[in-house]
């Protein structure tokens, strides 16, 4: 796992950098990286130069589709995703988490987001929301989403939650949904043990690779055993008795 150091923005660009060469050694497509991996909550968030690194990073390994996790941008809590060194994709995180008061640090975003990846379509979140199932729901019956993204930053106390939550999206939704959280921050600035990463598969099996190197049968996207997007129907009447 690797180790984020809040406020070493070269260490942390340099860290990304072997983590997406490894990824392209292994022939990968896809390198997923945890929300705020870069600064963390209270490190400095030198804007300009987080996008030129990892611009840098992208456009040194052109063939790997990189999802940056997140940093925060125009007063959003933003995904970034990039190929090439160029920014392919964005999202502001939604459902910001109040008991950690983000709602004080960033604006809602007001927009879902997902983006086409060779024959797969991916779905964009952030951490908290995955508690929302509405998101990942429209995303996959609005868009036919196959993989849904979630970077995070949950503490490792609470994996028994995050680990249950992405799981259903997965069964509900007959999709791929990984969570990718940060496995520590150990510093002056901040103090905090994740959550593991999860990668579960459409019928909410999860897949174990030590290396953290994943494949997806996207032929299981086929035959799902209760197929809940094209089953789906659309009730807008509530009825209330007594």
């Amino acid at each position: 796992m690797s180790h984020w150091h809040v406020g070493h923005t070269d260490l942390n660009l340099r860290n990304a950098a072997q983590q997406v060469r490894r990824a392209a050694e292994h022939k990968c497509d896809m390198v997923v990286f945890p929300e705020l991996f870069l600064t963390g909550y209270r490190g400095d968030n030198p804007v300009e130069e987080l996008r030129s690194g990892l611009a840098q990073v992208s456009r040194s390994f052109p063939s790997i589709c990189c999802c940056f996790g997140s940093i925060s941008e125009d007063g959003y809590n933003r995904q970034l995703v990039m190929q090439g060194g160029e920014e392919i994709a964005r999202y502001d995180k939604v459902h910001l988490f109040r008991p950690n008061h983000e709602h004080t640090m960033w604006k809602s975003g007001d927009t879902y987001a997902c983006f086409q990846m060779l024959n797969l379509r991916v779905g964009m979140a952030i951490c908290n929301d995955i508690r929302f199932p509405d998101q990942a729901h429209a995303l996959r019956l609005e868009h036919g989403i196959g993989l849904l993204m979630v970077p995070a930053l949950w503490p490792a106390r609470r994996d028994h939650i995050w680990s249950a939550l992405l799981r259903a999206r997965a069964i509900e939704n007959n999709m791929f949904v990984v969570g990718c959280c940060i496995s520590s921050i150990d510093n002056e600035a901040e103090q905090f043990d994740g959550a593991a990463n999860h990668v579960f598969d459409p019928n909410g099996n999860e897949l174990y690779d030590n290396e953290r190197i994943f494949t997806l049968d996207l032929l299981q996207l086929e035959s799902p055993l209760v197929d809940t997007r094209n089953q789906h129907r659309d009730i807008t009447e509530l009825k209330l008795f007594g």
